[in-house]
């Protein structure tokens, strides 16, 4: 009797390895997946070089498991298979409390060297450009991830030291000055919804913390968040959740509109009026609906008639943050590395930046591979 069970067991495994193998090689390649909101990998190119050296192997496992038939559905039942023999961590998501699924973040850079090299040359770039646009102009903020900061919202056995290392290395590196100090600023308000349940971003509410601690570093009066009128979008799943598809509470976003009239060019190709693309509310990823989603290059007009331009060097928590800073700029220009193709100092000349602001998720910092675009 033992005996058949074991031989059914190894039937049913072989026909799931199988068949979904199968399945996967006939069907229908995709590009992207809108749940995970990522390009998934295509069937990589062969070549006698790539298959001697590994790489082939390793990418042809990525174009498997990106394309295995049924994808997301697997990943529900994966995690939730996981969660029953009680694995600890699923995917890199911890199971927070109050229904917060929270990134797993290492303590220490994975790749430390790459973080140090960072650390260096954002700070090399802010000391240079404010040796140029004079004290005040410039400023850095290092953004925490939830993890850093939802303390009380972790299970007991998650690390709970995954920011200091790089926090103090960039303390040590960038001139206080420069440095606004984000960190305590975000504890203070840790039980007010400052970050998404699902995803990894912060919430409007949690840039609207931010602006406001930036603006005073700034001289600049920041606005009441009771002169905005606030919209809420609900039904919105994040990136983390994505990463275990299975029932979850839904996040809201909250748009907060103050009346300014505002144009946006995106890419130099594409001019729409206002600061909220609300197409993107119809998609899986409805956080793009904040100056929408990621490109090389963002011109903001319309702010306070004061001949000031301000340049943001930037990743995706900016997105979030600039509508409520682009209140007192004439002009604003947001860059993301990863899409841009120029020296940024080169070009915070050639736009005639009057003040710069750096504001990166200290993960994404850590790991960004183009800041080689801030040196010299």
């Amino acid at each position: 009797m033992q005996k058949n069970k074991i031989s059914i067991s190894a039937v049913v495994f072989v026909v799931l390895i199988f068949g979904g193998t199968l399945a996967s090689l006939f069907s229908k390649k995709r590009l992207f997946s809108e749940n995970e909101n990522r390009r998934l990998e295509q069937m990589p190119e062969f070549s006698i070089e790539k298959l001697l050296d590994g790489s082939f192997g390793t990418d042809y496992e990525k174009y498997l498991s990106d394309q295995f038939f049924a994808r997301d559905t697997w990943i529900s039942i994966k995690t939730y298979t996981e969660r029953l023999i009680g694995k600890k961590d699923i995917n890199g998501v911890y199971f927070g409390k109050d229904g917060y699924l929270i990134e797993k973040h290492p303590s220490t850079p994975v790749d430390k060297e790459t973080a140090d090299r960072n650390a260096e040359r954002v700070a090399d770039f802010l000391k240079r450009q404010q040796a140029l646009l004079g004290e005040g102009h410039c400023k850095f903020l290092l953004v925490p991830g939830s993890i850093d900061v939802l303390q009380e919202k972790l299970p007991p056995f998650a690390s709970d030291d995954a920011m200091p290392y790089f926090l103090e290395t960039m303390k040590a590196l960038v001139p206080e000055e420069i440095y606004v100090d984000l960190y305590d600023e975000m504890l203070s308000h840790a039980d007010e919804g400052i970050y998404y349940r699902t995803d990894h971003h912060w919430t409007t509410l949690g840039a609207y913390y931010a602006y406001v601690l930036w603006a005073k570093d700034c001289g600049i009066t920041p606005k009441a968040l009771s002169e905005f009128t606030p919209e809420e979008i609900s039904d919105f799943y994040g990136t983390v959740h994505s990463k275990v598809n299975i029932a979850a509470e839904p996040d809201t976003i909250t748009l907060y509109h103050s009346g300014t009239q505002f144009t946006v060019e995106y890419d130099m190709t594409e001019t729409l009026e206002g600061l909220y693309v609300k197409e993107h509310l119809d998609t899986k990823d409805k956080y793009s609906v904040f100056l929408d989603g990621n490109h090389a290059l963002v011109k903001i007009t319309g702010g306070e008639k004061n001949g000031k331009t301000l340049l943001v060097v930037k990743d995706s928590f900016a997105h979030s943050f600039v509508p409520f800073a682009a209140e007192h700029f004439e002009t604003v220009y947001m860059l993301d590395l990863r899409y841009f193709n120029m020296q940024v100092s080169q070009f915070a000349e050639q736009c005639g930046a009057t003040d710069l602001l750096v504001l990166y998720n200290r993960l994404n910092l850590e790991e960004d591979t183009h800041t080689y675009l801030l040196t010299k």
